[in-house]
């Protein structure tokens, strides 16, 4: 039951970020995760927490999120009619190239938010 809980809360998540890629895939990495992080429905999802002063988030639902993001602009660059192939090849790739980079942000950030908004403007 939590898996199917985290699921469906994952695909009301990626519901609501719907064109993400389109929206901010040509902004810097930094303005992408603050973005985001700035969303309290996506803040919730990652279980960003208070403890001792530093804010926390949990692994786990940061990489479902990001590799939900992934999927969802794979999805939106499939379906799209009008696109030319090359054109929904590239979506991919920088969407890919965008949750590559923020999964090694997350890794080396020992999970604290600051950390990982520091390490994305590296």
């Amino acid at each position: 039951e939590p898996a199917a809980n985290r699921l469906t809360a994952l695909v009301r998540l990626l519901i609501h970020q719907r064109a993400w890629f389109t929206r901010l895939g040509s902004l810097p990495l930094p303005n992408i995760l603050e973005t985001w992080l700035s969303q309290d429905e996506i803040r919730y999802f990652l279980q960003v927490n208070r403890h001792q002063d530093i804010l926390w988030f949990n692994q786990e639902a940061f990489e479902d999120f990001l590799w939900g993001m992934l999927g969802l602009a794979v999805l939106e660059s499939s379906i799209a009619k009008q696109t030319p192939s090359t054109q929904a090849l590239e979506h991919i790739l920088g969407a890919y190239d965008i949750v590559q980079r923020l999964l090694k942000a997350g890794t080396t950030s020992g999970f604290q938010v600051e950390k990982l908004v520091i390490q994305t403007r590296k």
